[in-house]
């Protein structure tokens, strides 16, 4: 019988694992490495952030028994593809998909944003990767190719705002399983390592998307990928009325003001009288930004204040700035700076 841990209960047990030094932390300009042993669960996870709006995750972990986290999905403006290696996982996304099961040897596409999740995974090992994708950037990337995208996903064509879904894709190719391969094992250090793996990334990506449009005759390539997002460019917006002019306005003082505990976009445009579509177009034409863009970087430049005093542990920051999870601070941080907040505060602090 699994142990079912509340959101609350996780955290406590990740407070623990932290507090008695059964984990470590390295980060350095574009990765983040946890690594951590506790009696139900050991292992490691690699955040690598690769160009903005691009990360992979890469899971390896040890499960001593079976357990579960029963949670809330905070904001996560990422489409994602995960791949499953080794080890199943059995989720309820509420809301969205009920009752399913990852499983070895096959690949999946979702958008879960803002639901109850209940996680639950079984005694071994597990082995999965997980591609993130902020919707701008699977826009520009299949710019000139539309008919490639999922039919999920066609909404991008217009917008960053998506349906949630869930989706399984199919058995994995030889083709993808040899990108795994060596997006686990690449031999390179430092920004060659980066280099590398964005290839895989952009590789794996249009693997599967080719495999949801069953149009082998035109699978896009690495390369092909690499050329529609060094070429691609945003469409020119529709002309704002002067009324919706001030109602982005409006909305964006709402959204700063709120900043550690912001709106959603949809209660946003609500609380403004746009729709969602209206307001993102108006954010992108105004400040040249998503709003989810916008408050990052205020956010951003709230924690920097902050570090700068020098009277805030980096923890009490992520906290003031709206963040429950240090890693996503950290992430977030060292996208905006070039350096985590720790190296931030120790270089910068005020004396």
């Amino acid at each position: 019988m699994a142990t079912i841990y509340t959101e609350n209960e996780w955290n406590e047990v990740y407070q623990e694992i932290s507090e008695r030094g059964w984990s470590t932390w390295r980060e350095n300009e574009f990765e983040i490495i946890e690594t951590w042993d506790h009696d139900f669960s050991g292992g490691k996870a690699n955040h690598v952030f690769l160009r903005s709006g691009l990360q992979v995750d890469l899971f390896e972990h040890k499960h001593h028994q079976p357990w579960a986290v029963d949670r809330a999905i905070e904001e996560n403006p990422f489409v994602t593809l995960a791949f499953a290696i080794k080890g199943s996982m059995q989720v309820s996304s509420f809301g969205v998909k009920e009752n399913y099961c990852e499983q070895p040897g096959k690949s999946y596409l979702f958008y879960i944003d803002q639901v109850r999740e209940i996680e639950q995974v079984m005694t071994g090992h597990w082995l999965n990767v997980r591609i993130r994708v902020a919707p701008s950037l699977l826009r520009g990337l299949s710019a000139g190719r539309e008919a490639l995208l999922p039919d999920e996903l066609k909404a991008l064509l217009n917008t960053d705002s998506l349906s949630l879904f869930h989706r399984a894709v199919g058995q994995q190719t030889s083709a993808m399983q040899n990108a795994l391969w060596q997006l686990l094992h690449c031999p390179l250090q430092g920004v060659m390592r980066q280099f590398y793996l964005e290839a895989k990334v952009l590789e794996l990506i249009a693997l599967q998307f080719a495999q949801l449009a069953d149009t082998s005759s035109e699978v896009l390539s690495p390369e092909g990928v690499l050329r529609l997002a060094q070429s691609a460019t945003p469409k020119e917006p529709r002309t704002l009325k002067s009324d919706d002019h001030d109602r982005i306005y409006q909305a964006r003082d709402i959204l700063l003001r709120h900043a550690a505990h912001p709106p959603t976009v949809i209660d946003l445009a609500r609380q403004v009288g746009l729709n969602e579509f209206k307001l993102q177009q108006g954010f992108q034409h105004l400040f040249g930004n998503t709003v989810f863009g916008c408050l990052r970087e205020h956010q951003m430049q709230e924690a920097r204040s902050l570090l700068l005093e020098g009277n805030i542990t980096v923890a009490g920051v992520a906290t003031r700035v709206g963040y429950a999870s240090r890693t996503a601070f950290n992430a977030a941080f060292s996208k905006q700076f070039g350096m985590s907040p720790k190296e931030f505060q120790q270089t910068n602090r005020i004396r």
